[in-house]
């Protein structure tokens, strides 16, 4: 029986213990075995472009903002919609771009986050249109 520890945790080199032995306490190199050393190329980010990486995100986090600031200056109802439209926004957004371009509006699958904020909306919308000010 061959245990191996991947290339993580054994450093440079991956290592092997074998039971084989009636001792039990050989070790020996491993050669690169597709499994444990699998090479995952990673590409530089460059600095500053998180925030136009994450453009859907800053998109509705600004929106979001607007309608709190305009909350703040005793307009509720403006307010609150324009927040609510933040969230429709994340949900188109969700719904029309790509995964690997959404960034971290992405938390769990398409469907799920679109039908999601599209609720969460909806239902700010309605509290909105019926609370009396």
């Amino acid at each position: 029986m061959t245990v191996g520890i991947p290339r993580s945790s054994a450093g440079a080199r991956g290592v092997a213990l074998s039971m084989d032995d009636a001792d039990g306490a050989a070790a020996s190199d491993v050669a690169a075995d597709s499994e444990m050393a699998a090479a995952v190329p990673v590409e530089a980010q460059r600095r500053g472009s998180w925030l136009l990486g994450e453009w859907p995100l800053t998109l509705v986090i600004a929106v979001t903002g607007v309608g709190l600031a305009v909350i703040a200056m005793h307009h509720f109802r403006w307010g609150s919609l324009a927040i609510a439209g933040g969230t429709f926004g994340a949900a188109v957004l969700r719904m029309l771009l790509p995964t690997r371009r959404v960034g971290l509006l992405a938390v769990r699958s398409r469907f799920v986050d679109v039908v999601t904020m599209a609720g969460i909306g909806i239902a700010l919308t309605v509290l909105v249109l019926i609370t009396k000010t």
